[in-house]
């Protein structure tokens, strides 16, 4: 499998062994499983400070363009999972200082 060039080379075994552990799966079925009302309109109402990281495949603008005052961050080649594919982009020095304060 060919990973996009920013991909963190340890992503996909993290990945697999948080899926593959013990109660991971069954617990991801029953949340799936479960009627999760649409709280779409909430999130206009949502009034703190807010950093949307967001990869410019995946659909989720309309978080930024929501949230009133939010910014956001868009990586050109991850996927899904941020934090496992790129932590060093999601971890950055003006990310890391905005989560201080």
């Amino acid at each position: 499998m060919a990973y996009p060039p920013a991909t963190h080379h340890g992503a996909p075994n993290r990945v697999n062994s948080c899926a593959t552990a013990a109660g991971n799966r069954s617990a991801f079925v029953d949340f799936a499983n479960t009627d999760q009302p649409d709280r779409s309109a909430e999130i206009p109402r949502i009034a703190v400070p807010t950093l949307v990281l967001r990869s410019a495949g995946i659909d989720g603008q309309h978080f930024a363009r929501d949230i009133p005052g939010a910014q956001e961050r868009v990586h050109a080649d991850g996927g899904h999972l941020l934090p496992e594919e790129d932590p060093d982009w999601v971890l950055r020095r003006d990310l890391r200082r905005r989560v201080r304060k």
